[in-house]
């Protein structure tokens, strides 16, 4: 029963909207129309469908580390930990639940390195925009599971990614160090490597939160959702961002 809810959520109107125009204009035998309309479905249904939508999302995710960058990295080489957004701002700095769902799962995956790795700092780094900062909050969450207090480091200047590399690699080079793991979502990792690796730094990516899942052909992975259409659009923001990094010449 459960699949079929999916016939009449919001993003299926659109579908269905489409199709009835494609009919009449057919049963009027204005077939421009039909012909015009039957490709914008087929341009919807490629990527608000969960087939589609996790497709791209494939093309643009990074999974896995790269060997070859991570061969030379030691026991004590720096964690650093970007931040992934919050919801609006606070000024309580104990406030964790603003962190939005990438940040949290980056500053868990910073802890469980940190875990594996006994000699390494955590660097959490970004979200200057508000108060407390969304670096700030992370660094709350690593402290909340275990992580000791004299083992992280907050870098808070930053706004956005390009930033956080320029000032981190501005603290790593104070103390000699070019190698570092590099914490981040998958879509985002690709951006982020080449921004840091821009900055003269060994990046060993730490990839998390991935969003996509294989899916099967099917009527279903046809059909417009809204989960679908998220994550198009996530993949959409991120393609426009390596785009815009290019064009400004960040790497």
């Amino acid at each position: 029963m459960d699949g079929y809810l999916l016939l009449v959520q919001p993003a299926a109107w659109l579908a269905w909207g489409l199709l009835f125009i494609i009919f009449f204009s057919a049963k009027r035998r204005q077939f421009k129309i039909a012909f015009f309309t039957f490709f914008m479905l087929v341009i919807y249904s490629a990527t608000a469908g969960p087939l589609g939508a996790n497709a791209i999302i494939n093309l643009l995710e990074v999974n896995q580390s790269d060997e070859h960058s991570c061969q030379n990295i030691d026991e004590s080489t720096p964690l650093v930990i970007l931040a992934g957004g919050m919801s609006g701002l606070t000024s309580d700095p104990e406030a964790v639940e603003k962190l939005h769902l990438d940040s949290f799962r980056r500053a868990m995956m910073g802890v469980r390195l940190a875990e594996q790795r006994q000699n390494a700092i955590a660097y959490f780094t970004g979200g200057s925009r508000g108060p407390v900062s969304e670096a700030l909050l992370m660094s709350k969450v690593a402290l909340k599971f275990g992580l000791s207090a004299d083992r992280i480091r907050i870098e808070q200047a930053s706004n956005n990614t390009y930033e956080s590399a320029v000032n981190m690699g501005k603290l790593l080079k104070v103390t000699d160090e070019n190698n570092l793991f590099l914490v981040t979502s998958a879509l985002h990792m690709s951006r982020a490597k080449k921004v840091f690796e821009a900055q003269g730094l060994n990046v060993c990516a730490v990839p998390t939160d991935s969003q996509y899942l294989p899916v099967k052909f099917s009527f279903f992975a046809l059909l417009p959702q809204v989960t679908a259409l998220k994550k198009t659009t996530d993949a959409m923001h991120e393609l426009l961002g390596k785009l815009a990094y290019k064009a400004q010449g960040y790497y």
